[in-house]
């Protein structure tokens, strides 16, 4: 079934222009091509594209979800019981792997905030459920752009613009893509401009730019393993939070005693 969006200009710009959760200087940086919507209902997410047009450029998780956004039918309360999706779940045993910290403790109060260590952004800001509604919901945006007398292609152009600035200009110690599929790694090596080499199992590293990048497999439907997670870790690719020192080369993390 057709999806029509009754959203307003400035709804439409603030979503196509969202650029991620956290805080982008000089931290690890976590790349996917979409925001899930996770287990959101059909009527969850018409309400939260409405939410999501509120938006900034750069939110913090909590404060963009928490009574803002809805889940499974109701409220998020972040405090009580934040949304732990596969996603954001491997992406703070990520940041956990080396310290020994709780990686469950630092979703809830670590994960995207302001004054915290990560960015969580993607390439498209359009979220969507899986690759059929995707299509969908791309279509939705397209339709109602041409209704609003605008270009979805156009403030999409913008926004990557706007991202690959931010890149340059914050200087993340890492930059983390997940999801290394034929199509997903090409988008990725393509909106970044880079090229991949495979450095260990489902790893692979990124050249040609100023901040290293990692390529590792999608954080959900069981493509991340625990294997990869140990093999990152062994070899020093993970800055540890708060105890960075970085070096010029990839790989030449080490953590301050």
């Amino acid at each position: 079934m057709a999806i029509h969006l009754e959203l307003c200009k400035e709804q439409i710009e603030n979503i196509t222009g969202f650029l991620g959760y956290g805080n982008p200087v000089e931290s690890v940086w976590f790349i996917g091509i979409e925001e899930g919507l996770g287990q959101a209902t059909s009527e969850d997410a018409i309400i939260n594209l409405s939410k999501r047009g509120q938006f900034k450029e750069i939110m913090d998780l909590r404060e963009a979800h928490h009574r803002r956004l809805w889940n499974t039918g109701r409220l998020i309360d972040f405090d009580a019981n934040p949304p732990f999706t596969p996603v954001w779940q491997w992406i703070a045993k990520i940041m956990c792997a080396c310290s020994g910290n709780d990686w469950s403790e630092y979703l809830k109060s670590d994960l995207g905030r302001s004054d915290g260590e990560t960015f969580l952004t993607e390439l498209s800001p359009i979220p969507s459920r899986d690759t059929k509604e995707s299509r969908e919901w791309f279509k939705a945006f397209e339709d109602r752009c041409a209704e609003l007398g605008a270009r979805l292609d156009k403030q999409l152009e913008n926004r990557k613009n706007a991202l690959l600035r931010l890149l340059q200009e914050k200087r993340p110690r890492l930059a983390i893509c997940y999801g290394d599929g034929k199509e997903r790694s090409c988008n990725f090596a393509r909106f970044f401009d880079l090229e991949w080499t495979l450095i260990g199992e489902r790893i692979k590293k990124g050249s040609k730019h100023s901040c290293p990048f990692l390529l590792l497999p999608f954080f959900g439907q069981g493509q991340m393993k625990q294997s990869v997670l140990e093999e990152i870790c062994k070899r020093n690719l993970i800055p540890v939070p708060s105890t960075w020192s970085y070096g010029k080369e990839l790989g030449d993390f080490r953590c301050r005693s």
